[in-house]
């Protein structure tokens, strides 16, 4: 959402008149400084492209969303953009950027926008092929992030990955898969080293395989509960889109009746996955467990739109919440949820009360 909301921005301001690349670009840097977890981060793969004169001449970067040379191309172009932002805002400062897209309004090239407000393309391009190969050489500079070749070690083999690691102890794939089979057979305090060793070398493991996910779990399973927890914050801070993370995350804290961060945790995952119920159905739960009854309206509303699997609460819940200040409404939900479930014996009371005026109204209609 934010991606799209600072496009909003930046096409206006230059009445849709910007190449791709840097509206693209913009976008990406922006959602970095939000938050660390959020846009394009840099990857082991981004990385070679780096190091491998991979990236595309600025110049020509817009062409790069037109005519990748793969799907990883493409996403590519979007890091590479957001880098070409960045290193133009830490060395001519943000003001150069307002200043670019003003020009871009008015119907200046975006060269010669560049060129007025920066400096000179052959400057600008060697200025910035330095800035992102010096960052992708400080990218987990002591990892080897290279995958072997199925002919050197089978990934079947759990033996032959243990010999393999042996002979490559900073090999990031050896030390997660080695941990996966570990895990796998429940041998949690083997596991736990290996992990830490990987995060150490490569902190910034995102996805599915993360070590972070392996070795919460192995605290878990082990009863050390500060320790997981202290281990999915670490995760948090990189991830944005982990949605089993941030549902154990909330439980955790939930039952701990910890309702700011809580609250907190389901706004960050919401921002980044608005259609998970995840984040609508905690930021609920947090209202409620607050006092803040009428806070669980809109949440409880959202979750209705996500077809539920239990729709009946979730109409019951609203009828409550809506009782006192729009009992017409409060009367459909009820209404809606007696529908699917008749012999709802709290529904019916609810029902009931809907039902009977107000003594107040009675009074003054007698009066």
């Amino acid at each position: 959402l934010w991606h799209e909301y600072c496009h909003v921005i930046t096409l206006q301001k230059t009445r849709n008149k910007m190449p791709r690349w840097f509206s693209e670009g913009i976008s990406v840097y922006e959602e970095r400084l939000r938050h660390s977890s959020w846009g394009e981060q840099m990857t082991p793969e981004y990385r070679n492209f780096i190091l491998d004169g991979e990236m595309t001449p600025i110049e020509r970067l817009s062409m790069a969303f037109l005519v990748p040379k793969s799907p990883e191309h493409m996403q590519f172009a979007y890091y590479q953009s957001s880098l070409v932002i960045e290193y133009l805002v830490k060395n001519f400062g943000e003001a150069c950027i307002s200043n670019i897209l003003h020009d871009l309004g008015q119907g200046v090239f975006i060269n010669i926008a560049i060129e007025q407000h920066a400096t000179n393309l052959a400057k600008l391009e060697a200025g910035f092929s330095e800035f992102a190969t010096g960052l992708a050489k400080a990218f987990a500079p002591e990892a080897d992030l290279a995958n072997p070749n199925p002919l050197e070690v089978n990934p079947l083999d759990k033996n032959a990955i243990v010999d393999w690691l042996e002979a490559n102890p900073n090999n990031i794939w050896a030390l997660n898969t080695t941990c996966a089979n570990l895990v796998e057979e429940e041998k949690f305090l083997e596991a736990i080293p290996l992990l830490e060793r990987s995060i150490k070398l490569h902190p910034r493991q995102r996805g599915g395989g993360s070590p972070y996910g392996m070795l919460a779990r192995a605290h878990r399973e082990l009863g050390q509960a500060e320790d997981e927890l202290a281990v999915l914050e670490q995760w948090a801070a990189i991830e944005d889109a982990a949605t089993k993370l941030y549902g154990r995350l909330m439980e955790i804290h939930a039952e701990r009746e910890d309702w700011a961060a809580v609250d907190r945790l389901a706004r960050r995952f919401f921002s980044a996955n608005p259609l998970s119920p995840i984040g609508h159905r905690f930021m609920a739960l947090t209202a409620q467990q607050t006092g803040r009854r009428a806070d669980t309206i809109r949440p409880l509303r959202r979750l209705l739109l996500l077809d539920p699997a239990d729709p009946v609460d979730l109409h019951f819940r609203l009828a409550t919440a809506l009782a006192d200040t729009a009992p017409d409404k409060a009367r459909r939900h009820v209404l809606q949820a007696l529908e699917d479930a008749p012999r709802f014996r709290a529904a019916q009371k609810l029902l009931i009360r809907l039902a009977k005026p107000d003594p107040p109204a009675v009074e003054a209609k007698a009066q």
